[in-house]
This record gives structure tokens, sequence and C-alpha cells, in this order.
């Protein structure tokens, strides 16, 4: 929003959307409203709609009507959902934990892979993270060529990260000399201190 006061997109001008192809899922569906219906013990949820209705959406006032359906497929969602669907769940299972803390780490990580793409890029291509995790090349292959497929596996790493739910296999070497490198670390900073 522009301000608090006229509660404005900064995107919309005089002339219309200005990034009308590139704009979100919420602007796409709109104004139909989209929600996920998820039972405690099922793996997945159920997606529910709602029409808004608000004075200001002219096109309430049309004589066409469309089937769910017919709306998504014209507003160009489908990409837009199956990608949206995978963080709902993480955003869904963090809320069904109730009062769990995450660490400053883990909401960081969060909204990293929530927000930014070219930093979880760096993050992957540009760290350990390869000698820590044991992954395909062929996935390897695919999440550097495709930025969808990215979005999707760093959606997928968030929620092996954050519940331990996935497929991801810890480098166990890797892991042990990343613990090694702490106890180090820890023993000068003890060190360090003792003496001054």
């Amino acid at each position: 929003m522009k301000d608090d006061e006229n509660k404005s997109c900064p995107f919309v001008t005089p002339e219309g959307c200005t990034v009308y192809a590139d704009r979100p899922l919420t602007c796409r569906y709109y104004p139909i409203g989209m929600g996920i219906m998820k039972q405690y013990d099922k793996k997945t949820g159920t997606n529910f709609f709602i029409k808004v209705k608000e004075d200001h959406c002219l096109g309430h006032n049309e004589d066409r009507e469309w089937t769910i359906d017919e709306w998504r497929e014209d507003q160009g969602s489908d990409v837009y959902d199956e990608v949206n669907n995978d963080w709902m769940e993480v955003v869904l299972k963090a809320k069904t934990l109730g009062n769990v803390e995450f660490s400053p780490k883990s909401l960081e990580l969060f909204y990293m892979v929530s927000s930014n793409l070219d930093d979880f890029r760096r993050f992957v291509f540009e760290s350990n993270f390869l000698k820590a995790y044991e992954i395909e090349p062929r996935v390897i292959q695919i999440i550097q060529e495709d930025e969808i497929e990215l979005l999707k596996f760093s959606l997928s790493w968030l929620r092996f990260t954050l519940f331990g739910e996935g497929g991801f296999i810890v480098n166990e070497e890797a892991r042990k000399q990343a613990q090694k490198k702490l106890s180090a670390e820890s023993g000068t900073r003890q060190a360090e201190k003792s003496e001054g």
C-alpha cells in the first residue's frame, strides 16, 4: 500500500496497472478470495472460494458469469496456484503448531524463502549448501535452469528445516566437520574470555 490514508496500490496509476503482466496471485483472483481448509491429520488441504463484493469493483456489473475454473484459466493463475499452495502449506503448518517459537535463524530463512528467490539462489550455489545435503545432480541442474523449480525446491527445503518433513538427506561428513568447526570456534572464544 502506498500509504495508510489512501490504501492504494503503488503500481496502479490513472492509466491502469503498471505491473499487470506480472501481477501477484491476489490480484489475479480478485474479486474472488481463496482459502485452504486443512484437517490436522491430513497432509493436504482443500481449497475453497468466496466472492468479494465491493462497490469499487465494476466487474460485478458485467453480464457474464464465470466458473472458478474459467476465471483461474483466464487470469493465468495456474503456476501461481501451484507454488502458492506449497507456500500456504508451510504457513498452515506453522500456525497449527500453536505457540511454538521459531529461532531468529529459522525466521530469517523463512523470510528469505518467502520473499527473495535471488538470495536463496546465492545461498544454495555460493555457500556450503550443496555439500551439506545429498542432492542428486539432476535436481541441481533443474533448479539452476528453472526458477519455478528453484522456488518449489526452496519451499520443500523450508519444510524440512522448520518441521523435519521431506526427503532431504544431510551429508553426515559435512555435518561432523561443521560441528568440529563450531566446537573449535567456541573453544577459542572461551579461551579469549578466560585470558581477558
